[in-house]
């Protein structure tokens, strides 16, 4: 079998030229060294945390799909050898793992592809690589938040985009392939507690309870504070495990349990011998790696004392300060160090604070200091004050305007501004597409009778089509109800959704597979027509049904009418929308 290569299957500038335009390139598009995160416009690590696996995403999506790099963070994946081209014309060997050498990337890149899309190891995952050089067709998939450029881009790494949604825990950090497949693992640095975490900051060297000292100097430096000697200094996250701390150092890179470690085995000497463990008796402070003396993108590491012996050693005068955050580009000279030290103190038994950044569309924490995650906040019932444009399924009244109806500015999530816009997918005939937009503060849509239309309905950022998640999305649908002897009935059908009903309510159900239909049983009158979701009359609750939705940014719901003998009429779907929390 032959898999015809894509022409534009991955962006073929990333062969030559690295990634382009980030500024990440030298005149002769030979890549530059790659340092980590930046808080400048340039990032050519493209380094996120675990919170921003979305980050990942919406970069390969923007550079063609796929990118020749390396991913570098990642919290489980899958390898496998594809033999999906086993009987492709130019393999070279009858052994069934060799022999694709001259087999177009393109193709290999097609074969690791199609077997993600079909492997049970790869669901949850949101990339997929192939290994561009050797005789075999190497693949992987997972969870992946941070790509790396390569100076040999011997690794191709392309968005999995059938499958958008990336699961940090499932299913391959929970389940060994059978057969096991070599390579199978995941990456134990990604799952520790305080990954891309921060340090609560002091301006000079002080108690870690005070804050951490952020500092730079020459490459040696950090080195002649850490083992003076040359001898292998003390490792705090490879120490042993110690009965008053409870555990064992090293399952958290906190900056906090740093400092917590260290006070534990304030008791043990440097040189003490097995079976008792090193220790810091006697030491000043601790230090952690920053971001000039990590590898790129990795998080802070390598917790351990010094003593102050090698600290009054020191010429401060090679040290200076930089400010937040810690893993932004440091001022100094090229090849210095960077370090964060703090003295062990009693005054706080925790060990100073933890924060956690998080980083802005750009990837990018603010210089301006850390910002808290932002908390999941329910909103009942969105506010829908106007409807800028109207022209759902291209039908008017705004002929001039894109096709949909957007809701503007109907409140925000995590801070930002959102907007509702609905469109059709598949036909849409409506009876009178002037009522569309708004009826008091619900929506409105309307439907001629005989037809039906699919409505989506989006959450996306204001002024914008850039699509906002939710943990969960509430579609309440009100005065659901018929003309006389059932003539346009009216119905709605949601999948994968959960349906409310009142104890009153006059409507009826019925389930296909995962979708359920919601239908008018009575004839309804304009007397008792609701203009809010607020305040409504137990006549008015009869003809309610709320579905309640699970994660995403797009849900969908089905509107029909029933035919009329008589002449075309239709009927209004009134709604409101509300935002659900897991919390």
């Amino acid at each position: 079998m032959m898999i015809i290569g894509k022409k534009d299957f991955f962006s073929y500038k990333y062969e030559r030229y690295g990634f382009a335009g980030l500024g990440c390139t030298d005149s002769s598009g030979a890549p530059k060294s790659f340092k980590s995160l930046s808080d400048s416009p340039t990032n050519c690590t493209l380094a996120f945390d675990s919170n921003t696996v979305g980050q990942f995403n919406t970069h390969l999506e923007d550079y063609g799909g796929c990118a020749h790099g390396y991913v570098y963070f990642k919290p489980w994946y899958f390898d496998w050898y594809s033999l999906r081209l086993k009987d492709h014309p130019l393999k070279t060997t009858t052994h069934p793992q060799y022999g694709f050498k001259d087999v177009p990337v393109q193709d290999r890149a097609e074969a690791c592809r199609m077997d993600a899309e079909e492997k049970d190891e790869c669901a949850g995952a949101n990339y997929y690589t192939l290994r561009t050089t050797g005789h075999s067709v190497k693949c992987q998939c997972g969870v992946g938040v941070q790509a790396q450029p390569l100076d040999a881009p011997h690794t191709m790494t392309c968005l999995l985009k059938s499958k958008p949604v990336a699961d940090i825990t499932a299913p391959g950090a929970l389940k060994k392939a059978v057969p096991h497949v070599p390579g199978y693992n995941g990456d134990i640095t990604m799952k520790k507690p305080g990954i891309k975490s921060t340090f609560k900051m002091s301006t000079n060297f002080t108690g870690c309870s005070k804050g951490w000292w952020h500092i730079t100097g020459d490459q040696g430096w950090s080195r002649r504070l850490y083992s003076p000697d040359g001898s292998k200094g003390l490792l705090l996250n490879t120490g042993s495990y110690v009965p008053t701390y409870k555990k064992k150092g090293g399952w958290s890179v906190l900056p906090s349990e740093c400092a917590k470690y260290a006070k534990a085995l304030k008791d043990f000497p440097r040189d003490a011998r097995w079976p008792n463990p090193k220790g810091c008796k006697g030491a000043l402070g601790v230090m952690m790696n920053g971001v000039g003396t990590l590898h790129s993108g990795q998080p802070q590491d390598r917790c351990k004392c010094f003593w102050p012996e090698d600290w009054n050693k020191l010429d401060m005068a090679e040290v200076s300060t930089y400010a937040y955050p810690n893993y932004g580009e440091t001022l100094h000279d090229n090849g210095n160090r960077d370090m964060w030290v703090c003295a062990l103190d009693d005054d706080d038994p925790t060990g100073g604070d933890d924060v956690y950044p998080i980083p802005d569309s750009s990837g990018v924490v603010s210089p301006d200091g850390p910002k808290p995650k932002p908390t999941c906040t329910p909103i009942p019932a969105l506010t829908l004050a106007s409807a800028s444009s109207s022209n759902l399924g291209g039908q008017g009244p705004d002929l001039d305007s894109a096709e949909g109806i957007r809701f503007s500015k109907v409140g925000k999530v995590k801070d930002v501004d959102i907007d509702l816009k609905l469109t059709s997918a598949g036909p849409y005939t409506p009876f009178k597409a002037g009522v569309n937009g708004l009826t008091g503060s619900l929506g409105t849509v309307n439907v001629q009778a005989g037809t039906k239309v699919d409505v989506g309905f989006s959450l996306v950022e204001s002024g914008t089509d850039t699509p906002v998640a939710v943990d969960g999305l509430s579609l309440m649908f009100l005065d659901v109800d018929e003309g006389k002897r059932g003539r346009q009935r009216s119905t709605v059908t949601a999948c994968d959704a959960v349906v409310e009903l009142d104890d009153s309510t006059e409507l009826t159900t019925s389930q296909s597979g995962s979708c359920t239909s919601v239908s008018s049983s009575k004839k309804g009158s304009s007397k008792d027509n609701p203009t809010s979701p607020e305040n409504l009359t137990n006549v008015q609750k009869a003809k309610v049904v709320t579905f309640k939705y699970g994660t995403g940014a797009q849900f969908q719901a089905a509107l029909s009418v029933a035919e009329s003998p008589k002449s075309p009429t239709g009927r209004n779907f009134m709604f409101s929308v509300g935002i659900l929390c897991d919390e």
